[in-house]
Parts: C-alpha cells; structure tokens; sequence
C-alpha cells in the first residue's frame, strides 16, 4: 500500500513499538492517516495513533466548516475534513448517516490516494507538505468547547488544490 488509513484510535501516549513500526512505514514511503478521536467533549484524551510522529491525523467538520463538538481538540491534529452527517450504510444496506474523525480520516486518505495518482513519482513527504501547504485556513478559530486556537490544523484538506497549484518542493 502507498496509503493507509487507521480510522481508529486508543486513548493514551504512543507506544515505543508502534512509534518505530510507524517510522520503517513512513522511511518507506507510505503515507499513514489516522482519525484523531471523538472525545472532544468528554476530557479531550490524546489518542494513538493519531498522536504517533509521522501520521497524519485529521479532525472532523460540519456542513457549515465549524469543528465538530467531539473532535479532540489537540496540537497532534494536522488537517479537518467533513466528518458530522455523512450518508452511511448499516449492515442491514439501511442507509442512514454517520459522524466522526473516521469518516473525516477516510475523505483525506482518498485524497492522498488522489494525489499519490497525479504524482506517482513524488516522494511521500513531499504530497503530505503538498496536502498541508494547501489546505484552506478560513474555518472558525478561536474558543469553542473550551479550546484556543486553530483545532483543525493547517485547516481544511483541499484534494483539487493539493492536486493544481504551484507548491514550492
């Protein structure tokens, strides 16, 4: 795989062993999206591993660009993508909708698949600078649930910006 989505998470530091398998990952060139945890509400914990160095952890929003109320809330957070009333399917194909950092991580491990087809040669680092270099900044900041400052990272990922736009090396 190029791409790995981990839409799943502990609570706690990241284990040693998961922080060196995560760094042969990443010195190989794949590119590892995590969803950063639904308890933005409930004590805010950190979660692995979304917190691991290397994986690119990403936060939810709603319709309206605001952080979702049980996104965490935390530095580790790089990029937001839509995550509150996705269209779903149950295991009875009932369709319904979904929210979490899960659905939000699924959306921008596509778009790293996206671009990883665009640039097929680039080095994996580069796309993921690429991701958040072009990610949009013009989501709410400021306190909200008890947070200061930006809670979505560099913002928004944007796949089409990520995908057209001169973005130095």
């Amino acid at each position: 795989p190029q791409v790995v989505n981990m839409s799943f998470g502990s609570v706690g530091a990241c284990p040693t062993s998961l922080q060196s398998a995560i760094k042969v990952a990443v010195d190989k060139g794949l590119i590892l999206v995590a969803s950063a945890g639904n308890d933005g509400q409930t004590g805010n914990p950190t979660e692995y591993p979304a917190n691991c160095k290397g994986v690119v952890a990403v936060g939810a929003y709603d319709k309206t660009g605001t952080p979702w109320s049980k996104t965490e809330r935390l530095p580790y957070v790089a990029l937001g993508a839509p995550g509150v009333d996705l269209p779903a399917y149950d295991r009875n194909r009932t369709v319904g909708t979904a929210d979490g950092t899960s659905d939000a991580a699924a959306i921008v491990s596509g778009s790293f698949a996206i671009l990883r087809a665009k640039f097929p040669t680039m080095p994996s680092r580069q796309l993921v600078a690429r991701m958040l270099a072009t990610a949009s900044r013009t989501y709410y900041k400021g306190p909200s649930y008890g947070e200061s400052g930006d809670v979505l990272g560099f913002g928004f990922a944007l796949v089409n910006q990520a995908r057209t736009r001169k973005v130095p090396a």
